[in-house]
């Protein structure tokens, strides 16, 4: 009986993470997941610049060119999660207007979601 399932094999064998167009960025609820996930892919987070101004509003800068990129948000919702999640969406925007080829939000922790 013959298998239907066959392996896909790399094309390129020494596959470089840091040539791609993956970038990563965490956001300031967890930024140790976010560097665990880096050093398990071989690459570096994006920085970020993210305050407060003294009225409580959210100013995130992202310092690198993420142009054409595929973007990953690391950003739980955490406690307090309504401050978390805003400052989800305003990464969300800083991207898109960076001109980000595609973003992903990685939520490790949603904390709205319990009934």
């Amino acid at each position: 009986m013959t298998s239907f399932i066959t392996a896909v094999q790399n094309e390129q064998p020494n596959f470089n993470l840091s040539k791609s167009r993956l970038r990563l960025v965490s956001g300031t609820s967890n930024p140790e997941l976010a560097e665990e996930i880096a050093n398990y892919l071989g690459i570096k987070n994006v920085p970020l610049v993210s305050k407060r101004f003294a009225d409580g509003e959210l100013y995130v800068q992202i310092q690198q060119s993420i142009r054409g990129c595929d973007v990953f948000l690391i950003q739980p919702t955490c406690a307090p999660v309504n401050d978390s999640l805003m400052e989800l969406m305003i990464m969300v925007d800083a991207c898109k207007r960076a001109s980000a080829r595609q973003i992903t939000a990685v939520i490790s922790y949603f904390g709205l979601c319990q009934s």
